[in-house]
């Protein structure tokens, strides 16, 4: 079952998610090493740190701005706005490609396409979501 993030990352596929769900700390411990070679957290060194259950309301977010917009208007991500694609979920896509482009330079590809999967599709993930929806 596909799970999107409010701002279009897919849960089900990424790996922090996937180790948080199998509960293994070893599996953790692979993703605390991802994520620094990736450069989105450099200060992590406690797996547990990075347990993630997906978006809610509570957790801290990337794209903080989308969240609250999202929960503001009682949707599951921007796919199922009205008023999508707006500047908030057009600057997330360029901040995304952004990010893309040095994980392609740095990861190895094996390490690159799970983030792509999670990541880097956001924008066709939702333009998928809101042609379902309107």
């Amino acid at each position: 079952m596909v799970i999107l993030g409010y701002c279009g990352d897919r849960c089900d596929v990424c790996p922090r998610y996937i180790a948080s769900q199998k509960k293994g700390i070893d599996e953790l411990k692979k993703v605390v090493i991802l994520w620094k070679k990736a450069g989105f957290r450099n200060d992590i060194d406690n797996p547990n740190n990075l347990i993630c259950d997906g978006c809610n309301k509570e957790k801290e977010c990337a794209y903080d701005n989308i969240k609250q917009c999202c929960i503001s208007k009682n949707i599951e991500n921007c796919g199922n706005c009205r008023d999508y694609p707006c500047i908030l979920v057009i600057k997330a896509f360029e901040k995304t490609r952004d990010i893309e482009i040095k994980c392609s330079e740095i990861l190895n590809p094996d390490d690159f396409k799970s983030l792509k999967t999670a990541f880097f599709q956001k924008k066709k993930y939702l333009d998928d979501e809101n042609k379902k929806k309107f």
